[in-house]
């Protein structure tokens, strides 16, 4: 972190735009899409990410978005209110447990390390991703009313 004296002699240093450039480079959403692109595609289902972390940011900052998100989900029936809580919750476990094995994975790649170890750890986490998606799926049935889709 910048004390304030460090922070002003950047911004005389560095125009606004040169400074917005750098804040956009280093942005969430940016880092997410370099990553999502990543050459040998081990990142590449990070996009979707940028869905997640704007629909966070629209409840955080309360802003229409989010305050129109919290309204409309208590207006669901008991089932339908039920069903997307269940889902919701699976996807924050499925995210930290993503993020844990992503983490753990890149640090032993990074130190030449076998990774085989976190390979298997997870693989104990068949059962509940198993849960997890079928909370999704169920989801989808009630929010959709079909039970023709195929995840």
């Amino acid at each position: 972190m910048l004390d304030d004296a460090e922070l002003a002699v950047l911004q005389k240093k560095y125009s606004r735009n040169e400074r917005q450039e750098l804040s956009r480079k280093w942005s969430f959403t940016e880092i997410v899409r370099h990553f999502s692109i990543d050459s040998n595609k081990r990142y590449s289902g990070m996009g979707a990410l940028g869905y997640d972390y704007s629909m966070k940011s629209h409840l955080t900052h309360q802003d229409g978005d989010g305050i129109g998100m919290v309204w409309e989900r208590y207006g669901r029936s008991k089932d339908r209110q039920s069903a997307v809580k269940k889902a919701h919750a699976g996807r924050i476990i499925s995210d930290i447990c993503n993020f844990s094995f992503m983490r753990a994975t890149e640090l032993l790649f990074a130190y030449n390390q076998p990774r085989e170890p976190v390979f298997e750890i997870s693989s104990r986490y068949k059962t509940l991703f198993d849960d997890i998606h079928s909370s999704y799926e169920d989801w989808i049935k009630i929010e959709y009313k079909s039970d023709q889709l195929k995840l």
